[in-house]
């Protein structure tokens, strides 16, 4: 009996380990291998790894369409076809692994297209189709990662139609718009090299937005890059040498651009227009600032739109350091305006703050500006403010510029609420002309400019305001015709 006993112990002791041995019922393993891309894995098994070589004759898309959510596809080879993710796929990889090339052999069909969730693109070349990469219709894009993108009939990257992307690590070159975002599509984008392309570099149109850091954007045939009706952020990048503007930003609200080169592009540097609004640099450190240096028009252009600038060097430009018209602008302090060619700045019916008593620091420097006028123009020097434009300055030094330190012309006004110094000019220190006035002449200092420190050029200008900080100007101090208000 006690024998029987002890073998049917053992006998259940076998059962229950083999059971425990077995799979769960119902629930399928990984392979412990790749599949072949023609292999259809159990529906539920998790995170199969795939291989496909399309050198030997097989496709991306047939391990695409046998995957199930979170499988990698390992691709080797050259692959000469158009792919599809499609909407029912959830974080599938498909891996070059720094080697594979997919090109797209239909021009009309995209090269890659996404529209599933959380799709990973790395480590290809990719070329051909339409667009190298699409993603379209909500679909999102984990990652777009370490690709070279280039030679396709349109967009390096396009992301479309509520679509998401965070793209990094890519090098988008030889066709026509590097990247597109489009009817509210999102993306983060850093660590690229955009170039040489026939487009823009990079555009955001319709309700779009993007964080843009660590991205070089040069030799692009127009704007580097476009904000149209968009938001998003440029920081740590470099915007140079592209045939029209750096960074143009219309009809559109809350752009920021912090610690980046926008220089040598064929137009302005950064173009704020049609509505748009944007804050160049901050207003509380100097080294979040930009350097906009030499680019073919102005530095900074802002047009029927609003800017904050703040931290910025401003430098070499070929006509005006920062050019408005019809506009406003608040420069906060910290700025550097140095070296343009036509003047430091120049406004037309606009209104222009020039040290804000909030920002930390609140002064700025316009100097050495004015070495190449606009011929016939008359505008040159420090600051040139016409047609009814309202200067309110602080803590300006405005000084060792070609011309005059500041023209107040056509009933515009300066007003001075704190010390500022405009000396060594070669014109005159303060023109007032055309019905110009000078507000709170007490708090300049004028001195060692070529013509006068104050000058009115005719009956209608004038000043408001002691003017015993005005002293040894060449031409003489205050000219006679400057009567006061």
């Amino acid at each position: 009996m006690e024998k029987t006993k002890t073998m049917l112990v053992a006998g259940l002791v076998a059962f229950a380990t083999f059971l425990w041995l077995l799979p769960s019922v119902g629930k399928a393993q990984a392979p412990s291998v790749p599949l072949p891309p023609n292999d259809s894995a159990s529906s539920e098994a998790p995170d199969v790894t795939r291989r496909v070589n399309c050198d030997a004759g097989e496709t991306i898309q047939q391990a695409v369409d046998n995957s199930n959510n979170g499988d990698t596809v390992l691709v080797s080879g050259t692959c000469d076809e158009n792919v599809t993710v499609g909407d029912g796929r959830t974080r599938v990889t498909l891996d070059g692994q720094g080697t594979a090339t997919i090109n797209g052999p239909d021009a009309g069909v995209d090269t890659v297209d996404i529209r599933g969730r959380g799709i990973t693109i790395r480590g290809f070349t990719i070329s051909g189709g339409r667009d190298g990469i699409r993603i379209f219709r909500g679909g999102t894009a984990a990652a777009i990662d370490g690709n070279s993108i280039q030679g396709t009939g349109r967009n390096g990257v396009n992301v479309f139609r509520s679509s998401s992307a965070s793209i990094t690590n890519n090098t988008i070159q030889n066709l026509i718009t590097g990247i597109t975002l489009n009817e509210s599509g999102t993306a983060s984008i850093s660590n690229n090299t955009i170039q040489n392309i026939t487009g823009r570099g990079i555009q955001l149109n319709n309700g779009s937005s993007a964080s843009i850091t660590s991205t070089i954007v040069q030799n692009a045939g127009s704007d580097g890059i476009s904000f149209t009706s968009s938001n998003g952020t440029v920081d740590l990048c470099s915007i140079q040498t592209n045939a029209v503007n750096g960074i143009v930003i219309q009809v559109s609200g809350g752009v920021s651009i912090t610690r980046s080169t926008i220089s040598g592009n064929g137009q302005r540097g950064i173009q704020v227009g049609i509505g748009g609004s944007a804050r160049i640099g901050t207003n509380s450190s100097q080294t979040n600032g930009n350097i906009i240096s030499g680019n073919q028009n102005d530095g900074v252009n802002i047009g029927n739109a609003t800017a904050f600038l703040g931290g910025n060097t401003i430098s070499n430009n070929g006509r005006y350091g920062v050019g408005l018209n019809m506009a406003t602008a608040s420069l906060f302090g910290g700025n550097t305006i140095t070296n343009n060619a036509t003047s430091g700045i120049t406004a037309q019916a606009s209104g222009v703050i020039l040290g804000d008593p909030g920002a930390s620091p609140n002064t700025n420097t316009i100097s050495g500006n004015g070495v190449a006028p606009i011929p016939g123009s008359g505008i040159a020097g420090g600051i040139y403010l016409l047609s009814g434009t309202t200067l309110t300055a602080r803590n300006a030094t405005i000084s060792g510029n070609t011309g005059n330190g500041l023209t107040v012309q056509s009933r515009s006004v300066a007003n001075f609420f704190s010390p500022s110094t405009v000396d060594n000019n070669t014109g005159d220190g303060i023109q007032l002309t055309l019905g110009g006035a000078l507000v709170s002449a007490s708090n300049v200092t004028a001195s060692g400019n070529g013509g006068f420190g104050l000058q009115c050029t005719d009956g209608e200008s004038s000043f408001q305001g002691s003017t015993a900080g005005i002293s040894g100007n060449t031409a003489g101090d205050v000219s006679v015709t400057c009567t006061g208000f």
